[in-house]
């Protein structure tokens, strides 16, 4: 878990130490649901989404190859992003990868969230008439309404076997 680092959007991962050179490393941030990666070229890092755009389900791109010191090769499909500007350098992919501003503070890595959306509450979906939560919702509401009917079918049934006895 992550820590709010001052008043300003950045976000403290962690220590600098545990991002060596020329290595991809995860990080997630709970309260955002969001995998964020990070990697060192000597002196400057770069932060992206860790979820790769070229398809559901998304792959970790932590899990893919560094091409060079600002490529990033998604493991599953090939896709190549841009480290610095997160744009498509080899498809199938065709949406960019988000990529944050990261800096070092007194020897912590900090990565700049701002203009990120704000994660939903998990039943936001729910009020939205025409999303998936909406279904859900459909769903449940038939499920309880068999349940119910099978209920009223049985104790009729069971009034009426014990009626034919007496």
């Amino acid at each position: 878990m992550t820590d709010l680092a001052s008043t300003d959007a950045f976000r403290t991962l962690g220590p600098t130490s545990s991002i060596p050179d020329d290595l991809v490393v995860p990080f997630y941030l709970d309260d955002r649901k969001l995998r964020l990666s990070v990697v060192r070229d000597a002196d400057r890092l770069y932060a992206f989404d860790d979820l790769c755009t070229c398809a559901e389900p998304a792959c970790p791109l932590s899990g893919g190859l560094l091409v060079d010191a600002t490529t990033i090769r998604c493991q599953c499909h090939g896709s190549e992003f841009d480290l610095a500007t997160g744009a498509v350098l080899r498809g199938p992919a065709t949406t960019p990868l988000r990529t944050h501003t990261a800096r070092e503070v007194a020897g912590e890595v900090q990565v700049d969230l701002a203009g990120m959306p704000q994660p939903t509450p998990w039943n936001a979906d729910v009020a939205r008439p025409g999303r998936a939560g909406s279904l859900a919702v459909v769903v449940i509401a038939a499920v309880a309404a068999v349940v119910a009917c099978v209920v009223l079918v049985r104790r009729s049934t069971r009034s009426d076997i014990g009626g034919s006895r007496s």
